[in-house]
């Protein structure tokens, strides 16, 4: 489920409700926990008009968090939230949450590779939504560095397709970014169309306006 989520979250949602399910009937306080922390953000996917079941299941998941007292379920959970309110438009909240569970994740935990990856796609696209695209500029190198000294092709894609781009665009290098999209999304699976596919034609169409072509 987290693994497909930023990618498939149609098919991801189908694996985290097997997650719970399962999680439920097994009856553990933990494994319960870290289902309901990552039944959160697929529960705000709808945005605002979800937000009641958002969180109700956050202030339960955040008792029996309380009750395991781990660092690993600490920093999904907190991800977790901090992506509920991106999904809810609530960028500002979902900044600072997605801050404090990098640093959750990046100091106290190990072997979260898909945890921080989809933590700092929220934190970046929060930024970008804020209008703080200075912050985004100056930020992107170094993301991309950490993505590709770990090889990691999955969060070196979405940089480039979600973020590289626009920052060229900003910088008035229109066909740098048009063509940088199109090399980066030939990198990545077509059997199927996932959120990277769609990232990749949101950015063209950004391309487009900037040319002042709306039509295309």
């Amino acid at each position: 489920a987290i693994g497909l989520a930023m990618i498939d979250p149609v098919r991801a949602g189908a694996f985290q409700s097997v997650h719970m399910l399962l999680a439920l009937r097994s009856g553990d306080v933990g494994r319960v926990a870290r289902a309901l922390a990552v039944e959160v953000p697929f529960s705000a996917t709808p945005g605002p008009s979800n937000r009641a079941r958002t969180a109700m299941l956050t202030r339960r998941a955040k008792e029996l968090a309380a009750e395991v007292a781990d660092p690993h379920l600490d920093g999904l959970l907190t991800s977790s939230i901090g992506g509920a309110a991106w999904l809810e438009g609530r960028w500002r909240d979902g900044l600072v949450l997605a801050e404090r569970a990098d640093e959750i994740l990046r100091t106290r935990c190990t072997g979260v590779s898909w945890q921080i990856d989809t933590t700092s796609i929220v934190l970046f696209d929060c930024l970008y939504r804020l209008g703080r695209w200075g912050e985004v500029i100056e930020r992107v190198p170094a993301l991309l560095a950490d993505a590709r000294m770990r090889g990691d092709l999955y969060m070196e894609i979405y940089v480039l397709v979600m973020f590289s781009s626009l920052a060229r665009l900003a910088g008035g290098n229109v066909d740098e970014a048009s063509e940088e999209l199109t090399h980066t999304i030939g990198r990545w699976s077509r059997e199927r169309f996932s959120l990277l596919h769609y990232w990749e034609a949101y950015g063209q169409i950004e391309c487009s306006l900037y040319r002042g072509r709306p039509g295309d």
